[in-house]
């Protein structure tokens, strides 16, 4: 076969050697199986497969052999022969190899003086099934996201090289992982962005992987500061460690499974690790490494935080700042807000602003005066523009972040509602509000409580916020917005959006609307709005309305979901228009996750008058048009003006499902061009089709997808993605192909 001559072509070293170690242990198994009793097809179902990872080592015994010309390089190939491409980093002491999938190291093999061998992957050590690309409990590549569980997700992969310096650049969700290699070097320079929740990331290493299945000798890596940790192979010296210093990681556990050890760490925001391997020394007395101690002593955290997105709330005179990583300090007086890219107008914060947040947070609200806002609301736009300047914010490190100008486009989001639509309950903003208050009654503990509901409303937007915390589980909202007519479903234990086994025998009650959020659940934290269109279907509105909430408690005491639904997102009457004498009706109640197990629990409000959940048999009712004028009642509250739209707005296709093709419609407000990328994507990530890219018009604009890649290839039906990105806002509604 194809790794048998690879291997006959390869130079006789250290890795060609492991090369025929994985084949023959591979064929080896495959005919142990067939000789159980399999038929003759195991060889493809059982190890087969995974003979294919001997050509990678007949590739990197090339390399050994210095056999290449440039030194350090980055390029995609599939080395492995098995028709998807593989991303190769490498320089004169490292040759790493990445599956797309998970972003994963697969395989590492080092070099130097009098030295070849391999540092990651137990290829003779696969599971059956595995195809020899994916981890299992003896094989987990390094840079393995567990917790999100990313490891198996495609992850977008772009290699960059140049000179004596070569990275690949990986990305999934929220992910961005970098990772860097210097000529000379036998570690990896990463660096981290996964957002404001914590994530979890393995590796498992196996240092001379021939010595390991004769001997199966590994000693610890473990000095007294737990700065790098690892495993070396007494009898080869050859090391493979997780170098963590100050970098902002930290370590979690170790894991093991055959031929097999390593570690998890731990990290959130922006940080950055060293991944080492190669020839050590011993440890000394006190658990130490000479190279590694090095190493971890230089690695620090360097990078200041970022801003990402701003927004202002005229309804409380606050500007919000959210950053890639926790601020440390804040200066106040270096930011400022300019009326539009040639600003007439700006207005720098006075020293004195207070922030709203206890430090360190992601989120800095400042609390501005009068005069301050006065001027802000005074100004016309159309966009308006966070500056700042560089140092307004320092990480827990200490490092500075870098200067905002308007080039850089963060717009300052208008947040027009009575109510500030921030996940911060304060008694002010819902003064007003009708209240429905909760017992202390949740069967889950003080840690997962509904306190109360409140309602308000003007003649734009409904307002509800769920005052309560939640941990590790979530809520749910459920609205009917004609109560006691047939419309709106009772039976909810087959539907396809937040189906946790909701059933309803409150009189006259029947969900039309239903809003969820994920509650302290790390990155998977997040919520979003659907209409009811039947006991199985539903449509996603989440788009159409405000909502924010403080997963992590941030807002203390006052944390909860906030929401301000348009009156015409629920009724579709128009602008402001309600039936006549218009009700509502209410009812949340907490889950446990994951899909699809997880069932209504713990607690409800208003609290169930005898049955137990899922079953909800008590709502809350409120009159929105008492004087049956068609308008909601506002006698309590001004009116504010609805706000200019500033951000760009993806419609559903139509039609959907569709087949063989279905328009996409976009918007870009005006008044001036802007950049913009409308791409389709498959349900892992991959790109599909580029639809758009570049600068467009104002206005409205249709694009038609006829169901087929940017090549011109028909995809299979099912579910895929259409995401537009402008003006720094991305937004993704799904495209269901059937044939």
């Amino acid at each position: 076969n194809e790794a048998y001559t690879a291997l006959l072509a390869a130079p006789d070293n250290n890795i060609s050697q492991a090369g025929w170690y994985v084949m023959m242990t591979n064929l080896h198994e495959t005919a142990w199986h067939d000789y159980q009793g399999g038929p003759i097809s195991g060889w493809q179902h059982k190890y087969s497969a995974h003979i294919k990872n001997a050509m990678i080592y007949a590739e990197a015994s090339h390399w050994a052999n210095g056999e290449y010309v440039t030194t350090t390089n980055a390029y995609s190939s599939d080395i492995d022969n098995d028709g998807y491409l593989e991303t190769i980093l490498h320089n004169d002491h490292l040759f790493a190899v990445f599956e797309g999938a998970g972003g994963r190291m697969t395989h590492l093999f080092v070099k130097g003086a009098g030295y070849d061998d391999s540092a990651i992957g137990v290829d003779n050590a696969y599971w059956a099934d595995t195809n020899a690309d994916f981890n299992d409990v003896n094989h987990v590549a390094a840079f393995s996201e567990v917790s999100p569980n990313y490891q198996h997700s495609m992850y977008g992969v772009t290699p960059n090289s140049g000179g004596t310096t070569a990275s690949v650049e990986l990305v999934y969700e929220e992910v961005v992982k970098t990772i860097t290699l210097n000529e000379g070097d036998s570690f990896f320079d990463v660096v981290y962005e996964v957002g404001p929740a914590t994530h979890w990331i393995q590796g498992g290493f196996s240092p001379s992987l021939v010595d390991l299945v004769w001997n199966g000798e590994l000693d610890r890596i473990w000095p007294a500061d737990g700065s790098y940790m690892g495993f070396r192979n007494p009898n080869t010296g050859i090391a493979t460690s997780w170098v963590l210093g100050s970098g902002g990681a930290l370590h979690e556990k170790e894991i093991s499974g055959t031929l097999m050890k390593g570690d998890e760490i731990k990290g959130s925001g922006v940080f950055q690790i060293q991944l080492f391997a190669g020839p050590t020394s011993a440890p000394d007395g006190t658990g130490d490494i000479a190279e590694l101690r090095i190493l971890s002593d230089n690695l620090t955290d360097t990078f200041g935080p970022t801003v990402n997105a701003a927004a202002y709330y005229p309804a409380t005179d606050r500007l919000r700042v959210t950053l890639d990583q926790s601020a440390g300090t804040v200066l106040a007086a270096s930011f400022s807000v300019y009326d539009g890219l040639a600003p007439l107008t700006s207005i720098s914060l006075p020293l004195a602003t207070p922030v709203a947040e206890t430090l360190p947070s992601q989120v800095i609200t400042f609390e501005l005066d009068a005069a301050t806002a006065a001027v802000i609301e005074a100004m016309t736009g159309p966009d308006l523009y966070l500056v700042a300047d560089a140092g307004a914010v320092t990480d827990e490190s200490g490092n500075p972040s870098d200067a905002v100008t308007t080039g850089d486009g963060i717009i300052v989001d208008l947040i027009q509602t009575v109510i500030a639509i921030d996940g911060n309950i304060e008694a002010g903003e819902w003064a007003n509000a009708q209240a429905l208050a909760d017992s202390n009654d949740s069967a889950w503990g003080a840690a997962n409580e509904i306190d109360r509901l409140l309602v308000h409303w003007d003649l734009d937007y409904l307002y509800v916020a769920i005052d309560g915390q939640v941990s590790s589980n979530s809520w749910l909202l459920y609205l009917d917005i004609d109560p006691g007519t047939a419309n709106g479903e009772t039976d909810l234990t087959a539907i396809d959006a937040w189906e946790r086994g909701a059933s309803f025998t409150a009189s006259g009650f029947a969900a039309d609307f239903e809003y969820g959020c994920y509650q302290h659940q790390s990155t998977f934290d997040g919520d979003g709005f659907w209409q009811i269109l039947s006991a199985t279907t539903t449509q996603d509105r989440s788009d159409d309305i405000q909502s924010a909430y403080d997963s992590f408690h941030t807002f203390g005491q006052t944390s909860g979901s906030e929401l301000a639904i348009p009156w015409n997102t629920l009724y579709g009457l128009g602008e402001g228009l309600v039936p006549l004498g218009a009700e509502i009706s209410l009812v949340a109640s907490i889950c446990w996750d994951p899909e699809p197990d997880g069932v209504l629990g713990g607690d409800s409000a208003p609290s169930n008058s005898a049955a137990a959940l899922p079953v909800i048999d008590n709502v809350w009712t409120l009159t929105v048009d008492s004087d049956g004028d068609g308008l909601a009642d506002v006698d309590d509250v001004s009116p504010v003006p609805s706000a200019p739209v500033t951000a760009a707005r993806l419609f559903p296709n139509v039609p959907n499902p569709f087949n063989p093709s279905t328009t996409i419609r976009f918007e870009i407000p005006g008044p001036t061009a802007a950049e913009v990328s409308l791409v389709v994507y498959d349900v892992r990530g991959n790109r599909i089709n580029t639809l758009v890219r570049g600068v467009m018009e104002p206005g409205l604009h249709d694009f038609v997808w006829n169901g087929r890649t940017g090549g011109g290839l028909p995809v299979a039906a099912g579910t895929y993605l259409s995401q537009l990105k402008c003006r720094g806002k991305v937004i993704t509604r799904p495209l269901s192909l059937v044939k």
